[in-house]
Parts: structure tokens; sequence; C-alpha cells
């Protein structure tokens, strides 16, 4: 059995002990992403066929998978029973705390992550998969995949990368699909078959050396963060493993992410066939590096902790460097304008209709 780690005393001590997963957060995302896509009850069933818990109901609403990811706006009076059994009183906080304590400490089972995923996104054209890149070197870094169900070696697909915010760090495996209207680029009509993935970036690192909330560029560090490299690696053997077209890899990434895509196109500038950055920011000066590569820049308007002014004045150094980025501001619209980028009708096919010489790096 798991324990839940308090954050008021010892593992042991917890009156919460998680019943049939290690990470409540990572869980009531994925059950939220299959509710989305296949609705409450065969999302219980998956529960229950998998965990043997046969009170999964009270904990498959868009209300508790919000409130226990964190979102404010619907906040439970108390944990989902059907998920954890309580050995005393406490105040709601408290439990809180001590769940969000265990999120970083341990794994959720594969199974069960892989089962709601793969029923998230049914019908979509989408299978995503937990997965852990290791290098040489034994360092780690986990991220979900969906490869074309006919996928084979003769054929290719296009590639499609996605770097997630700082809200979605860890380890889990999972939480980088938080925001799952990135899939929108998949599953829109006319999108072609294509492998996705997108890493997790660990707690404490970032896509990109930057301060995000700065308003003037800062310099592109010389050595890429340790997040970065290992992208990169895994880039390389996703590439010698996959049948993945060399003319058709895009990148896109919102906040974190989106300095992360600027961030990759740099180091690697005949890579990518195109780019979606949503709300990041770049090294202004490097703009000629990657002039070339066809962009569409998002931002909102309102956006206060990535300020406009970074998406602007890298647009404007692209321009002026003979490159041809669109740029779409979003009125009114704050941080969050990711939702709104990855809803835009035209993009999807703007994306797969661009092209690129073959190159390795």
């Amino acid at each position: 059995m798991h324990h839940t780690r308090d954050a008021y005393g010892p593992m042991e001590t917890s009156p919460y002990r998680c019943s049939s997963v290690a990470d409540p957060r990572s869980l009531f995302l994925a059950l939220e992403l299959a509710c989305h896509r296949i609705g409450t009850k065969a999302s219980v069933a998956i529960w229950m066929s998998i965990t043997g818990n046969s009170s999964g109901e009270s904990c498959t609403t868009s209300r508790w998978s919000r409130a226990w990811i964190g979102d404010k706006r619907d906040e439970p009076d108390s944990p989902p029973q059907a998920c954890f059994h309580q050995g005393g009183a406490e105040p709601r906080r408290r439990v809180y705390l001590s769940v969000m304590m265990s999120i970083r400490q341990t794994a959720l089972p594969t199974l069960l992550l892989t089962a709601l995923l793969q029923a998230a996104t049914q019908g979509a054209n989408v299978n995503l998969e937990p997965k852990t890149f290791e290098n040489a070197a034994g360092e780690k870094l986990p991220y979900v995949i969906s490869i074309p169900t006919a996928a084979s070696e003769e054929s290719s697909y296009p590639l499609v990368v996605f770097l997630h915010g700082a809200g979605e760090r860890g380890s889990d495996g999972v939480l980088q699909m938080k925001h799952r209207q990135v899939l929108n680029l998949l599953t829109a009509k006319g999108s072609p078959p294509a492998i996705f993935m997108a890493p997790q970036c660990a707690d404490g690192d970032k896509w990109s050396n930057v301060n995000w909330g700065a308003v003037k560029a800062e310099p592109l560090d010389q050595e890429p963060t340790r997040a970065m490299r290992l992208l990169l690696e895994l880039l390389d053997s996703l590439d010698k493993d996959l049948p993945i077209d060399p003319s058709r890899r895009y990148i896109t990434g919102l906040s974190m992410g989106g300095f992360g895509t600027f961030d990759a196109l740099m180091r690697r500038p005949d890579y990518f066939a195109a780019a979606v950055p949503v709300c990041g920011g770049a090294d202004d000066a490097r703009a000629a590096m990657i002039a070339h590569v066809p962009m569409w820049v998002f931002h909102g308007a309102a956006d206060a902790v990535v300020k406009p002014i970074r998406s602007q004045s890298i647009v404007a150094a692209l321009k002026a460097a003979g490159g041809k980025p669109r740029y779409t501001e979003f009125p009114g619209v704050g941080h969050d304008s990711w939702s709104r980028a990855y809803a835009e009708p035209e993009l999807p096919a703007w994306l797969f209709k661009q092209k690129a010489a073959p190159s390795s790096k």
C-alpha cells in the first residue's frame, strides 16, 4: 500500500492513505481527460476494472479533477472518498497539503495511467502512451507519445513536439498534458496522421534559462539547460527509432514552453519545419538564425506573466531579418492565450502544410 506523505508529520501518520494510486493529481488529470473524451461511465469502468474500486463514481466529475490538479475555481469540501480511506477528522487544507506533498515522491501505476490516457484520446487519432527516455549517463526525461496506429517503416509521419509551461513540471509523466488544447492540432478535420510527443521538464529546471517576467530580451545561454539537452537527445533517439518525416518536424509550446520553442529553434535552426510559440519570448539578437523558419506566434494583450512585448519584439526582429512570421495578439486575454491559440481554425492546416529541407540536426 502506498502512503501519503503528510505535510505535518511522518508518512506513516497521515490520516489518509491512497487506496489505489500513488499520484492523485496525475490520476485526476488523466481521469478528466478520459471523461472529456468518452464520458464519466466509461471512465469509471476503466477505474474499477484496474483498481477494483467499486465506488469510483464520486471522483470522476470535472469538479473533482479540477480541484485536485490545483484549479481554485471549484475546490471540494473534502477528498473524494472513493480514492481515500479516512483515518480521522482533519481540516480540508491539511488533507489537501498532505496529498500534494506526495505528488513528486511517487509514480502513478503505468497500467492505470496508460488506460486513462488512451481512453481520453479514443477516436481522435491520438493514443497517448507514457514513456521515459534515459540517456547513456542515466539521466531521465519522462514523456508521452502518440504514434499512428497504422504506422510502418514504409511510411513516414509528421512529428509534433509540445513543450508545457512551468506549472506542469515534475516527474509523473502526465501533468505536461494538463492543457490538452494542443491536441486540437491533431484532431482537427483534415489533419494528417502524426506522431505527437510531449516531454516533461523536471522541477527546478527550465526549457530555457531566461527570466519569463523580464520586459527586455535576454541573451541565449551558450549551453542548453538540462531539460533542453535531454529533449534534443530524445529527438535524436526518436528520429532513429520512429518513421518520422524529417521535412515535417514541428514544435510548439506555451509560456515556459513558448520560450523553450524559441530556444530549441536557435539550437537547431534547420531541424524544425515550423513553430508555434505561445506567450513566450526569445533572444532577439539571434533572430536571423531562425528567420527562415515559418512561425505563427500567439500572445494575450493583457498577459501580466509574460509581457506581450516579448512576442512583439522577437516578431519584429524576425521580420527585420527577412522572416515572415505570423503574429496574433488576443485583445483582453491574459496569460492563458493557448486556449485561443490552439483553437485557431486555420492553425492545423497552416502547420501541416509547412515543409523543410530534410536535415538531421
